[in-house]
């Protein structure tokens, strides 16, 4: 299942991320993937009240080591500085299976590496994959009415920029 907690541009919170994993474990999820990090610090009890939630249901949860090239021991991220036997912290290998210099590594707080450099991907940059503040109204947009045959336009409530689509 597809949980997503951050916003379009990677950006969330603590408890954005700790709801998605228990949402996660509670659905029956058995790997939590968390490509995601943070300096550790605020949140992380609450992180760490879900990883204990996730491990109640039997969920293993995989995280990224950080992409820093720091050592994780030294300078703890969130979540691989957390503690439990169900977290996984992984640091990227190249493909001769040395650590490239970006990734975080780490001899306590990280607990295995898998490859993480030349992986190709669908994700062809890291843009948007569509902006539209409507500060032009709908020129250029066909309205076309939903299957209750209300018809859609500007709305005046909106949660970014000037304008949004209702």
């Amino acid at each position: 299942m597809a949980v997503r907690v951050l916003d379009g541009n990677g950006t969330g919170s603590s408890s954005e991320v700790g709801q998605g994993i228990i949402y996660a474990a509670q659905e029956g999820a058995d790997v939590i993937n968390l490509s995601l990090g943070g300096a550790a610090g605020g949140g992380d009890d609450f992180l760490n009240g879900a990883l204990g939630v996730a491990r109640s249901f039997d969920a293993v949860v995989v995280a990224a080591a950080g992409n820093e090239g720091n050592d994780n021991d030294a300078r703890p991220r969130t979540p691989c500085a957390l503690p439990g036997d169900h977290l996984l912290c992984v640091a990227a290998l190249t493909s001769g299976g040395t650590i490239p210099a970006f990734s975080n590594y780490g001899a306590v707080t990280v607990d295995l590496g898998a490859p993480g450099t030349n992986i190709l991907s669908t994700k062809t940059d890291w843009g948007a994959p569509l902006t539209e503040g409507f500060e032009d109204g709908l020129a250029g947009w066909e309205q076309l009415q939903d299957g209750a045959g209300i018809p859609w336009g500007i709305s005046a409530s909106h949660t970014e920029g000037v304008q949004s689509a209702t």
